[in-house]
């Protein structure tokens, strides 16, 4: 590792080790909770309670672990992130007469990039003009608009149909070659499995009603939440396809990351020399952008010769 990236390193991955140990304490409580929550549930199914109210119960219940999952997700991102993050401080050399061996901490600068870039169209298109342009300075990196474009702006390509392709994501239980932390997927069916659960038990009190003939305007209300926890999760599952295979897989971030180290990296010595070891770019995570890669790499040479 370059010797200016140590501390920054090790701060990344303290932070890191920080979110997974905030991941584990909010799948801990989920779990352990629901355990009295169906016993709760289930003994009333053979009572004579309010059925209605059991069902608001039940639904909410299903509502409540979801919106503890939307908290999840967003600490999968910022897990994903620091990974990426530390993944292209191991990744990158440089050498420069002006930098020397102090300690570098871009991390902050390069975050508030990232976000300002992805979320403005317009400075998006001046940053993917900007990696067009490195082949002029980091000529050890060609295509670097290649290894960035389909991951980064408003709308990443990488992430069409993510809805659709998420759902199939989570349902197939086949072996997953996400090329990315797994674990986001897995506590997804976790949670989807308690979710189910909940809903099963709301359909039952909701059906008991009406077989009571305890049918009025509540049991309208009881059912508009289905739908509310349906739209919920389509926007979990979108997510949870950008985290495991899209824009915001750990690779993705160690790929969008590389020009703002750059842009950073020349701003302290214009003439620095760049390059990466070992970078994680092959034709079977990327075959699109690896055969491009190629065909322009033989273009350079030739006009070199």
């Amino acid at each position: 590792m370059q010797a200016q990236n140590v501390e920054e390193y090790k701060a990344i991955r303290d932070e890191l080790a920080r979110v997974r140990s905030c991941i584990t304490s909010y799948v801990s409580f989920v779990v352990l909770g629901s355990g009295p929550a169906f016993a709760f549930l289930a003994g009333k199914t053979s009572d004579k309670p309010s059925y209605v109210a059991m069902g608001f119960a039940a639904i909410l219940l299903a509502i409540l672990t979801t919106l503890v999952l939307f908290l999840l997700s967003y600490k999968f991102t910022s897990h994903n992130r620091y990974a990426g993050y530390s993944k292209l401080l191991t990744h990158e050399r440089f050498s420069s007469t002006i930098i020397g061996r102090n300690k570098i901490f871009f991390w902050e600068i390069c975050v508030d990039k990232l976000r300002a870039t992805d979320s403005n169209p317009k400075r998006w298109q001046t940053f993917l003009n900007y990696c067009g342009e490195n082949r002029k300075y980091i000529p050890e990196i060609p295509d670097l608009r290649l290894l960035v474009e389909r991951f980064s702006g408003p709308h990443p390509t990488k992430d069409k149909c993510a809805w659709i392709r998420g759902w199939w994501l989570l349902l197939s239980w086949s072996r997953e070659n996400s090329g990315s932390w797994k674990l986001p997927l897995y506590i997804a069916r976790i949670f989807g499995t308690l979710v189910v659960a909940y809903v099963v038990f709301a359909v039952i009190f909701l059906l008991r009603s009406v077989r009571h003939r305890d049918f009025g305007s509540e049991h309208y209300a009881l059912l508009s939440l289905f739908p509310v926890l349906l739209a919920l999760w389509m926007m979990f599952i979108t997510k949870l396809f950008r985290q495991v295979r899209g824009s915001e897989k750990v690779e993705a971030f160690c790929r969008k990351f590389t020009p703002f180290r750059i842009m950073l990296l020349r701003e302290l010595d214009a003439n620095v020399k760049y390059s990466l070891i070992g970078a994680s770019l092959s034709e079977k995570d990327d075959p699109v952008s690896m055969k491009k890669a190629v065909k322009n790499r033989g273009k350079g040479a030739a006009v070199g010769k």
